[in-house]
């Protein structure tokens, strides 16, 4: 008996309409609600509490050396934003990231975060900072300046069922604009008294114009606070 030419092709066109339906099924409002339930379910301990307030600390972090976070958990999802605010050595910080949870083994308290975003650093008067500047620079009342850092990273997060929670984050940063790298540039920044250094010596830690020219810098953070 020989064997018809079609019904090969047929099979692989139902094959290929079943994947399709398929798609299209989980697709669905009603599949990506019932996949969004079953978050919810399983990681109640981030779905279920979806705002968290951290008090953070860190080095290069987005919040800058110390600040305050506020994060919002998407409903019955696993992705977040965060807004914070901070003091670093580019001045007063103001950060947005967004997250992703990834729970580590399927567990309810601990998750891998990946997290990105923008943060501002604002040196002057008018933000409550002070100016560090050489003798060349003229600086007003009003004048603000600004780096623009863009964090990558990934944090350890611990989140217990009764809402505290702690978090160790480390990542890189990309300086994408600034004003202040000008404030101190080609100046002696270490020595007291360099000639024409003005402001700008400091023996103890790089003041935000001598931080604003490095282009890629890492950035180290911990934080704790409370999720409900």
């Amino acid at each position: 008996m020989q064997n018809h030419p079609v019904r090969p092709q047929i099979s692989r066109h139902l094959a290929r309409l079943a994947w399709l339906a398929a798609a299209l099924t989980t697709s669905l409002p009603g599949a990506s609600a019932q996949a969004a339930d079953e978050a919810a379910l399983a990681y109640p301990n981030f779905v279920n509490r979806p705002v968290a307030i951290t008090f953070d600390g860190g080095m290069g972090a987005p919040t800058g050396f110390f600040g305050m976070s506020v994060g919002y958990t998407l409903p019955k999802s696993l992705w977040a934003v965060e807004l914070g605010g901070g003091l670093g050595s580019t001045g007063t910080q103001i950060a947005v990231q967004g997250k992703y949870y990834l729970p580590i083994f399927g567990s309810l308290r601990h998750a891998l975060v990946l997290q990105g975003g923008p943060s501002l650093g604002l040196i002057g008067k008018p933000v409550g900072m002070a100016v560090p500047r050489k003798d060349s620079v003229v600086v007003t009342d009003s004048d603000v300046f600004y780096t623009l850092w863009l964090h990558a990273g990934a944090a350890w997060e611990v989140r217990w069922g009764w809402g505290g929670l702690i978090r160790v984050a480390a990542g890189g940063m990309l300086n994408t604009a600034t004003s202040q790298a000008a404030l101190c540039d080609g100046v002696d920044t270490v020595t007291e008294g360099a000639p024409g250094a003005g402001t700008c010596t400091s023996r103890h830690f790089a003041l935000g114009p001598e931080v604003s020219r490095a282009r890629v810098l890492p950035w180290l953070q911990f934080s704790y606070g409370w999720s409900f």
